[in-house]
């Protein structure tokens, strides 16, 4: 059974920091960190991030993914690929030119 939350309260623990402190890092309410730890409430992917960066663990270990934890820069690569493919797209129908210049002359015949 992955029972991340029980990660999530030793990792509180390990941190020796206040649990509204952890919350504040993280950009939520106290009272959603206490949800969220006691199975109130399920979190966005992001918050879970940020919930790790204030507890200093890793989200793979959070999750505990076996042989695996993200990085900081695939950490930084999921919460942004989302706002870069909208703005990518929201540009249509240019958005080739501007993501790769000359894409008409590579295009198969």
């Amino acid at each position: 059974m992955n029972d991340w939350r029980a990660r999530l309260r030793l990792a509180i623990a390990r941190s020796w920091k206040k649990e509204s402190v952890i919350a504040l890092d993280a950009g939520i309410a106290p009272a959603t960190l206490s949800r969220i730890k006691n199975d109130s409430v399920q979190p966005a992917f992001e918050t879970v991030v940020r919930i790790c960066r204030a507890t200093d663990v890793r989200v793979g270990w959070l999750l505990e993914e076996p042989g695996y934890e993200f990085t900081e820069m695939e950490i930084h690569a999921i919460l942004t690929t989302g706002v870069m493919l909208f703005d990518v797209f929201s540009r249509r129908p240019h958005w080739r030119e501007d993501v790769w210049p000359g894409w008409r002359g590579r295009q198969r015949s």
